[in-house]
């Protein structure tokens, strides 16, 4: 029998952002599919006119596809939809530091890779000595 991985949602940490208090799950991506979502985050730059503007809007398209649920609603109380068509009448001022939080997000290593490994018993192995032969 053979590993299965599970289906992972990650919550997106928003804090210290324009959108502190949104709430929102993202699934997890792809390894390829992550490393396009790096390359475009990098390629925001009025310089690059069309490639830049191009680069945004299929950043913009592949987040909202990894976001599960969020709460965002209108005045009214309504909920919206996670979609790339709310995402596009959204201002810059919420979308930008969505963009660069869920990419963040899905770049973390977790806590298990941040932690120092044990450093066990002495090697059995005696040292080599380090002056020229």
């Amino acid at each position: 029998m053979g590993y299965t991985p599970d289906d992972y949602l990650i919550n997106v940490d928003l804090t210290g952002t324009r959108i502190e208090g949104l709430t929102v799950k993202v699934r997890d991506v792809e390894t390829g599919v992550l490393a396009k979502m790096i390359r475009l985050s990098g390629h925001f730059d009025a310089a690059d006119g069309d490639k830049s503007a191009d680069a945004f809007d299929e950043l913009l398209t592949m987040v909202a596809d990894t976001i599960v649920e969020w709460d965002l609603e209108i005045p009214a109380g309504n909920p919206l939809p996670p979609t790339k068509e709310v995402l596009d009448k959204r201002g810059s001022k919420f979308t930008l530091p969505l963009l660069m939080a869920v990419v963040k997000v899905l770049q973390d290593v977790g806590d298990d890779l941040k932690k120092d490994s044990p450093s066990g018993p002495p090697s059995p192995v005696g040292s080599l000595p380090m002056a020229p032969l």
